[in-house]
């Protein structure tokens, strides 16, 4: 039999999944700046460390999953402007399984 992955083909990780990767990264790295946003100048308007991001990010889930009562498969309407807010709804969604739809407000 042969295999259908290329032969330079090799695992990004030994995590299972990108949820286990994440954890583990963030176990290691928890306090590290993750995310620096700029405003319009070029100046720094906020930063988001790997722990800050995944804590965040798991509120966001289990708020989705719990208090709305959405379900993996669902989808999640993400009305934000451009910032760290919208990355760590759009993470959210992702570790609740959620579809996340993406668009602008204002």
């Amino acid at each position: 039999m042969t295999s259908s992955k290329p032969q330079w083909w090799r695992p990004f990780s030994e995590e299972p999944t990108w949820q286990a990767q994440a954890r583990k990264t963030t176990a290691a790295l928890d306090k590290e700046t993750f995310l620096t946003w700029l405003d319009g100048n070029g100046a720094e308007a906020s930063k988001l460390s790997f722990g800050g991001v995944w804590g965040r990010s798991e509120f966001v889930a289990n708020w989705l999953l719990g208090d709305v009562g959405l379900a993996a498969g669902d989808r999640a309407l993400l009305v934000y402007a451009p910032g760290p807010e919208f990355f760590v709804a759009f993470i959210g969604c992702l570790r609740a399984g959620v579809l996340a739809v993406p668009t602008r407000s204002g």
